[in-house]
């Protein structure tokens, strides 16, 4: 008598193989074909299985510019419970790129109150980079000093991220010289780290007035209206002048588009 086997079981027929198969999807679409069928398959899925669903299916409204969608299918899992911190963040992000400033910040304080200790610092950076765009400096300011006291591998680039909204504000940053050899030092020194390394030089190179506080020297009274670049360099470690001539509107035009371009 020949042996029956059992068939196999038809693809995605359980909520897991469904994800398995959500995050193998090379395309949106299929991601949210996918997600969708895990998320149909009833009651059994449970809470956690469904939060990862529903992150695919954001997934792939965003890279399918349905952000209003991926708005609303964050929200529905910020109300599961599980990864709730890390749900309102991605709907803040959606509401952010919508426009709606003032939304993604009720969202993203939603984020940094609910999340684990662990992810705390970075959801208070989150919050307090929403509020530097929106032009709340000192909101900005006072959210990162109360990150950097929960941070436990970014405290570096806190750092250098407050040395960064200060100098975009026209204000002196102390201790530039020892932030940014710290973020280099660190773990953090690529992507982001390099993004803020970079946006200091900028604002450093087209500042109009001396910018960072590394030594007298370095504000020297400059010839001909530049100071010793070099002599900058070798001070506060960044590889352009602290400061040039420039007219008096050159400083706001130049703040407002970078405001402009960040949001």
């Amino acid at each position: 008598m020949p042996t029956l086997r059992p068939s196999a079981p038809p693809p995605d027929s359980t909520p897991e193989q469904a994800l398995l198969a959500a995050l193998r999807s090379s395309r949106p679409e299929q991601r949210q074909q996918a997600a969708e069928r895990g998320l149909a398959l009833g009651p059994g899925v449970t809470r956690d299985t469904q939060v990862l669903l529903l992150r695919q299916l954001y997934l792939a409204h965003v890279e399918l510019r349905q952000l209003r969608r991926a708005a609303e299918i964050a929200t529905r899992a910020a109300a599961l419970g599980p990864l709730q911190d890390i749900a309102w963040h991605d709907a803040s992000r959606a509401l952010s790129a919508l426009g709606e400033g003032h939304e993604a910040l009720l969202t993203q304080r939603r984020a940094a109150r609910s999340a684990p200790p662990e992810r705390r610092s970075f959801q208070l950076w989150g919050l307090a980079t929403l509020q530097h765009h929106a032009g709340d400096v000192d909101a900005a300011l006072a959210t990162l000093q109360k990150a950097m006291r929960s941070a436990q591998r970014d405290r570096a680039l806190l750092r250098a991220h407050a040395a960064y909204i200060r100098l975009d504000a026209g204000r002196p940053a102390r201790n530039l010289r020892r932030t940014l050899d710290t973020l280099r030092a660190s773990p953090n020194a690529e992507g982001y780290g390099r993004f803020l390394l970079g946006m200091i030089a900028h604002l450093m190179e087209t500042s109009a007035r001396p910018s960072c506080t590394c030594r007298p020297s370095c504000a020297a009274t400059p010839t001909r209206g530049w100071p010793r670049s070099s002599r900058c360099a070798k001070s506060c470690g960044v590889r352009a002048p602290c400061w040039r001539k420039s007219t008096a509107t050159e400083r706001p035009a130049r703040r407002n588009s970078l405001v402009s371009s960040a949001g």
